[in-house]
C-alpha cells in the first residue's frame, strides 16, 4: 500500500500537480491530488518502485564503494521487486481496482500489459548484453503486424 500511494504522490510532482492529502493504513491508502490525470492514476501499475529504488541504491552506493561483488545479489532483488511489481499489478487488475476503472478498465489493462512487457524487456537488456532491445521492439512489430493482418483478412474476406 505504500509504495502504491506514492508512486501517485510521485509521479503527482513529475506531472506539475500537487499532492493535497495522502493516507496511507494496513490495508487500503488514498491520495488526493490536483492532476488526476491518467498517467498519475495508472503510475502504480506502470512503474515498479521497489525495483527503481533498489536499481539507484545499487548504483549510488557504487560511487562510494566496489559494489560488484554484491552483484548476484542485485541481481536477486532485481528479479524479485520485479516479480513482486508483476504480482501486485495482476492482483491488481483481478480486483478491478478503483484507479483501473476510473482511467477506463479497458484501456487500464490493456496500457499496463504493454508497458510492463516494455518495461521488463528494457530492464532484462540493461542486465544482460545478449537481450537487445532493438531486437525486441522489431520483433514484436513484425508479429503484431502479421497478427492484425489475419485479423482483418479472417474478419473481412
Amino acid at each position: 500500500v505504500l509504495g502504491h500511494e506514492l508512486m501517485h504522490a510521485v509521479t503527482t510532482l513529475f506531472s506539475g500537480g500537487k499532492v493535497m492529502n495522502i493516507k496511507i493504513s494496513r490495508e487500503e491508502g488514498s491520495v488526493q491530488t490536483t492532476t488526476p490525470n491518467f498517467f498519475v492514476i495508472l503510475a502504480p501499475y506502470l512503474i515498479p518502485a521497489y525495483t527503481v529504488f533498489v536499481a539507484v541504491l545499487y548504483f549510488t552506493l557504487s560511487f562510494f564503494m566496489d559494489v560488484s561483488k554484491y552483484s548476484t545479489q542485485f541481481m536477486f532483488l532485481i528479479g524479485f521487486t520485479l516479480m513482486f511489481h508483476l504480482a501486485y499489478t495482476a492482483q491488481s487488475i483481478k480486483e478491478k481496482q478503483p484507479d483501473l476503472i476510473k482511467a477506463g478498465y479497458l484501456f487500464s489493462i490493456s496500457f499496463i500489459y504493454i508497458v510492463n512487457i516494455v518495461i521488463v524487456f528494457s530492464i532484462v537488456s540493461l542486465l544482460f548484453k545478449e537481450a537487445s532491445f532493438f531486437d525486441f521492439l522489431s520483433g514484436s512489430y513484425e508479429r503484431s503486424k502479421e497478427f492484425y493482418y489475419s485479423f482483418w483478412r479472417q474478419l473481412f474476406l
